[in-house]
């Protein structure tokens, strides 16, 4: 081989699943010194800090058939104002009382699959023990039934989060949509960013920065008048004759917004509401005067509510281990009504 370079990478850092989800981990090399070998250093962080999650309307609770007459009886609440301001309440109001629901009515998912593990081995003993009969049989069946949908409602939960909108519920995949999350939240994870040459991991300096940056490249120039603003504009090419834009400014009719809305994946992220729009097209016939008359007003007076034009802001790494701001994405995550009305 003589003075060729060969480089090998010969060293690997085997971990189970349950450190993979337990810890924030990260592998990288040393300098060298004295050897051609370069040393390995694993570093694990706990990332078991308990964080405030948003709220987000989960698909396996479609599974409950009380679910509709508890989102109809929140929807019928007598809100005051215009369309857009009585839609933004009864989502808050919906979310408020969806959360209680949750709690008392559908129960914890982990705790209901590991009861009715315990309630089948417990019946499967006693069958053990004394035997067939038909009562035994139907008990053992009811238990069943519990328990399939215990699994299936853990499988959606986490391919919903997964994003693997080619596979489908009912293969049992959820070990595969459960691992394809954590790859994506640790793809996804901003663990240092390197403000003024010094390198941090503090969340709290990160999102400083983040924000300061944005600000920075993003704020409106104030020393910009009127008058430049308005020549700055006239260089910009019109592409849209007067015929298509008044076709685009047309008030739709129910039919239009309701095709609309059945045309979008409804798996998209919800924003800030928690709503996916899946969650719009399960209960249409409850939400459908609403939205139709919210949509049709926004096109009216041409203004949409603050609260259903606020959108999550997201950082998402462009390339694997970015730690500077210039390598990472801005992603805004509209809600379902704003993506509704601009999908004209």
């Amino acid at each position: 081989m003589g003075e060729e370079l060969i480089k090998a990478r010969l060293d690997r850092t085997l971990i189970s699943n349950e450190w993979y989800n337990h810890y924030e981990h990260s592998l990288s090399a040393i300098s060298r010194i004295g050897s051609d070998h370069f040393a390995m250093v694993f570093v694990a962080k706990n990332t078991s800090v308990k964080r405030n999650f948003s709220f987000r309307f989960e698909r396996m609770w479609l599974d409950d058939p009380n679910l509709e007459k508890a989102i109809e009886m929140c929807w019928s609440i007598d809100v005051k104002g215009i369309a857009m301001y009585r839609m933004d309440n009864n989502l808050r109001y919906v979310k408020d009382n969806i959360k209680k629901w949750n709690k008392v009515v559908f129960g914890d998912l982990i705790a209901t699959k590991f009861k009715t593990q315990l309630e089948l081995k417990e019946m499967q003993d006693k069958i053990q023990t004394s035997g067939y009969s038909e009562v035994s049989i139907r008990e053992e069946n009811e238990v069943l039934v519990k328990y399939h949908k215990s699994i299936r409602r853990d499988e959606e939960f986490w391919k919903q989060r997964s994003r693997s909108l080619w596979l489908k519920v009912g293969d049992r995949n959820t070990g595969f949509f459960h691992m394809t999350c954590m790859k994506h939240k640790a793809a996804y994870r901003i663990s240092k960013l390197r403000i003024g040459g010094i390198e941090t991991g503090k969340d709290d300096e990160i999102g400083k920065e983040a924000k300061k940056f944005f600000i920075s490249l993003l704020l409106v120039d104030k020393g910009l008048d009127g008058r430049s603003q308005r020549a700055l504009l006239e260089k910009i090419p019109s592409i849209i004759n007067e015929v298509q834009n008044k076709a685009l400014v047309v008030i739709p009719s129910e039919d239009k917004v309701k095709k609309v809305v059945f045309s979008f994946d409804g798996n998209k992220a919800p924003g800030s509401h928690g709503f996916p729009l899946f969650s719009f097209q399960a209960f249409w016939d409850i939400l459908k005067s609403d939205v139709v008359k919210g949509v049709q007003e926004f096109f009216g007076v041409r203004i949409i509510l603050k609260e259903l034009n606020a959108t999550f802001l997201v950082l998402i790494p462009k390339c694997p281990r970015a730690n500077s701001m210039d390598k990472l994405w801005l992603i805004i995550l509209s809600n379902s009504f704003y993506k509704i009305i601009s999908r004209w």
